[in-house]
This record gives C-alpha cells, sequence and structure tokens, in this order.
C-alpha cells in the first residue's frame, strides 16, 4: 500500500491476513483509522463481506480540515486556487504513489524540518 499498489496481490493478502477472523467474530463495525486504509476499501469489503459497516473516517478529517481553515481565514472560495503540496520525504517517490492513488498528478515539494 505503501507504494500506492492498491489491487496487488500482496496487499489482499496481508490485508486478509489481518481481517480474516473478524467476519466470525461478533463484530458490525469496522474503522479505518488511517488515512490509507480508503483506499483498500474495495479489498476489505470484500474480506469482511457485507454484513460489516466500514466506518471511513477521511469525510470526518476533510470537514475538520474545512473548520480549521475558515476558523482562520484560510478558506478559499476562489475557483483560481492553487494546491501546494509538501513532504518531507522523497518528493519525487510520494508523488508517484499519491498521483497512482488518486488517479490525477499531482506533485510534491521537498522540505526539509
Amino acid at each position: 500500500m505503501e507504494e500506492g499498489l492498491t489491487d496487488h496481490k500482496n496487499i489482499a493478502s496481508v490485508t486478509s491476513a489481518v481481517l480474516k477472523n473478524l467476519s466470525s467474530k461478533n463484530i458490525d463495525t469496522l474503522v479505518l483509522g488511517c488515512t490509507h486504509f480508503p483506499f483498500l476499501n474495495d479489498t476489505i469489503r470484500a474480506i469482511v463481506g457485507e454484513r460489516m459497516y466500514i466506518l471511513d473516517s477521511g469525510e470526518a478529517v476533510a470537514r475538520h480540515v474545512q473548520r480549521i481553515l475558515a476558523n482562520n481565514n484560510a478558506l478559499t472560495t476562489s475557483t483560481q486556487s492553487r494546491n501546494h503540496f509538501l513532504t518531507t520525504g522523497d518528493a519525487t517517490r510520494v508523488s508517484r504513489i499519491a498521483s497512482s492513488l488518486v488517479k490525477t498528478t499531482i506533485t510534491f515539494t521537498h522540505v526539509a524540518l
């Protein structure tokens, strides 16, 4: 997953190994607590089945970020806004992985801490 491969057989194998016992337990909700887990939603659904509710925190996080930006007068309504993506990691690698996950070109710039 860290390489942007959401449909690779190893991803399905590892995900299955982690989640396979959940279906036999009395669990009705699975909370996706990491930002990249929603990219595995189809794989996770195939493993846990339709009976389990999958709670994705992504929308709640996005709403919270919007509130923070609004509270700091940093929220724009302009359609001409530009996005800048920063990483402390390898910008080329992160750009490739992020672009693969969201299926559009995203370019990160490296920043030092």
